[in-house]
């Protein structure tokens, strides 16, 4: 595939849009099914990563729309590196096209030397890439599915706004 290219990190932090929108009525069903492809890297150490604390939220910005969130800590391989990371994924509705989802990533460096942060997360975001397009290959009745499951998920937290 076409090698897709990153800003540099700034500092502990890295920051940048992910070369993928999400069409509004399956922003909340795909990241679904990302929370669960994460929470899957919680058991072992046999993938490329293992993660901790995977949470889903949802909020409703200034204008009501809802804007989506996984965040989790990430522990790159090889785990003798000792590479930590918090990370965050945001949905938000793109700027020009309130019909489209832009996804934003953040990663916070927590422990590990920089230079082996910066090479080995290119392994860690082409998993995450590689799960945008499998979602693309997934069935209606499926993603149907983790919007619902998606929505009990996120409707126990809904904010009540006080007037």
């Amino acid at each position: 595939g076409r090698e897709w290219k990153f800003p540099e990190p700034d500092g502990d932090d890295w920051s940048f849009d992910f070369p993928f929108t999400i069409g509004s009525v399956e922003v909340l069903g795909m990241y679904t099914y990302l929370t669960k492809v994460f929470e899957s890297y919680e058991e072992g150490s046999l993938g490329a990563f293992v993660t901790e604390n995977v949470k889903l939220t949802s909020v409703k910005d200034d204008q009501g729309a809802l804007r989506y969130q996984i965040s989790m800590m990430t522990w790159l391989a090889p785990y003798d590196l000792g590479i930590s990371q918090k990370v965050s994924l945001s949905a938000a509705p793109a700027e020009d096209e309130h019909a489209l989802y832009a996804v934003w990533v953040d990663i916070h460096r927590e422990s590990g030397d920089v230079a082996s942060w910066k090479r080995i997360n290119r392994r860690f975001l082409s998993v995450l890439r590689k799960r945008f397009l499998v979602w693309r290959t997934l069935s209606q009745q499926l993603k149907d599915e983790y919007a619902a499951t998606g929505r009990k998920l996120t409707s126990t937290q809904e904010e009540t706004k006080v007037v």
